[in-house]
């Protein structure tokens, strides 16, 4: 198999399957590209030099099949998905992402990211964010939960409330953050819900 790879980098860039006759994109183009043969049929491979400077095949240790894209700006995720339902590719959001491998048995659903004390991007559960929040893309989502929100707690602003009045203004406080919840963000995906008063 011929793999192609930025020269600087040793991002892998795209690959010939001779046996199979197939052309595959994984990532965009670069400038400073050369080539490597190496007779792995496995996806999961990483460029590595050696102390002479000579780049090799390497195989990782497999930990799973989940990956996912973030901003690294941002500390944002972009995509989460299963390699062995959609190639790197395709799953690819654009842009200057980061790309990271799950661990095995790692939740999706109110799965996060933020930056350690060292800058690097661990991952944590979430549940003040929307499930699978990444594909989040339309407020009509995040108005219909808000308003679900608000009508399950109208019951603490009624006059005969048996709530204290310092606790009436802390659901007062929540229930403005969920008003202004669709002005508060810019994408739905950014959406962090407010705790609600204990």
């Amino acid at each position: 198999m011929t793999l192609y790879y930025n020269e600087d980098t040793l991002d892998i860039l795209n690959y010939i399957d001779t046996e199979n006759g197939g052309f595959r994109m994984t990532h965009g183009t670069a400038s400073n590209v050369a080539t490597i043969e190496y007779p792995l049929n496995d996806t999961y491979i990483n460029l590595e030099r050696d102390e002479d400077g000579v780049v090799f095949v390497s195989k990782p240790d497999i930990v799973s099949n989940v990956w996912m894209y973030y901003d690294t700006d941002a500390i944002k995720i972009l995509n989460v998905y299963d390699y062995g339902l959609v190639d790197h590719a395709n799953a690819h959001p654009g842009g200057d992402v980061g790309h990271m491998q799950l661990p095995l048995g790692t939740k999706t659903e109110y799965l996060d990211i933020r930056t350690d004390e060292n800058g690097n991007v661990v991952t944590f559960t979430n549940q003040n964010r929307e499930m699978y929040h990444w594909s989040v893309d339309n407020w009509e989502i995040i108005r219909k939960k808000r308003n679900t929100l608000l009508t399950a707690c109208d019951w603490t602003q009624v006059p005969d409330s048996p709530l204290s009045t310092e606790k009436k203004q802390e659901w007062v406080a929540y229930r403005a953050q969920l008003r202004d919840i669709t002005s508060a963000f810019q994408t739905p995906s950014d959406v962090l819900w407010p705790d609600i008063p204990q």
